[in-house]
């Protein structure tokens, strides 16, 4: 969900939330992960109505995220928690009337805990191996996505 701020639409502000949960039978295998964050976006010109549509053209943010995971194979996983801050940049430009393509790209910091595990009893029972703090700095996101854009026609032709 994004929202644009201000007449001119200059900034705005995008929440997102992750929840791809795999599992397959065959060794227990899995990919559990939940992640919501936030960006305060920048967009590089601003909005008039002979301008750029709605969120669209360049863009530069500051984001944070928090997130959990579960990273199974064979019996043997790593889960924690984990959190994370950086810059992005991006750029956005319209399919049609109410669909955008968004790609971007972010750098920061991920840290948190990484706790590894053995599963046992057909994955029912973890045995906790050690515990490691997890520190990350470098690339964080490439993203590719089609936004739909939810509102209405202004009385002079403009997105609101």
């Amino acid at each position: 969900v994004e929202v644009p701020l201000g007449h001119h639409a200059r900034w705005s502000v995008m929440a997102e939330y992750c929840n791809p949960w795999w599992r397959w039978d065959r060794k227990s295998q899995s990919y559990q992960i939940q992640m919501g964050g936030m960006e305060l976006r920048h967009w590089m010109s601003p909005r008039r109505a002979d301008s750029r549509p709605l969120l669209c053209g360049h863009f530069a943010g500051i984001y944070g995220a928090w997130g959990k995971y579960d990273l199974e194979h064979d019996d043997v996983g790593d889960q924690g928690e984990a959190w994370s801050a950086g810059m992005s940049y991006g750029y956005a430009m319209p399919l049609g009337r109410h669909f955008n393509l968004e790609m971007s790209i972010a750098a920061g910091i991920v840290a948190g805990q990484r706790r590894h595990y053995n599963a046992e009893f057909e994955s029912t029972h973890l045995i906790y191996k050690y515990k490691k703090n997890l520190f990350y700095a470098g690339p964080t996101k490439l993203k590719l996505s089609v936004v739909y854009l939810i509102g209405k026609k202004s009385r002079k032709g403009g997105d609101r």
